[in-house]
């Protein structure tokens, strides 16, 4: 169940070059803002999860898209 987040603290370590401070940043208020969203509406942990897992799945393009050919 930590796996996604463990990931997500990863992408941001490895992607600190792509994303420079201010893009850091941002994932990590995006990030903030699922926690508080999550927790306002009282949806279950698992919903957090999923959320942070998808959005690993859009850290991982953004940071090693110009690596990866999408056709």
């Amino acid at each position: 169940m930590i796996f996604p987040l463990i990931v997500f603290v990863v992408l941001l370590c490895l992607g600190w070059d792509e994303l420079g401070f201010k893009g850091t940043l941002i994932c990590l208020l995006i990030c903030a803002g699922m926690v508080l969203g999550c927790a306002g509406l009282n949806v279950s942990g698992y919903v957090f999860i999923a959320l942070l897992a998808v959005f690993d799945v859009v850290l991982l393009l953004i940071i090693f898209g110009h690596d990866i050919q999408i056709k």
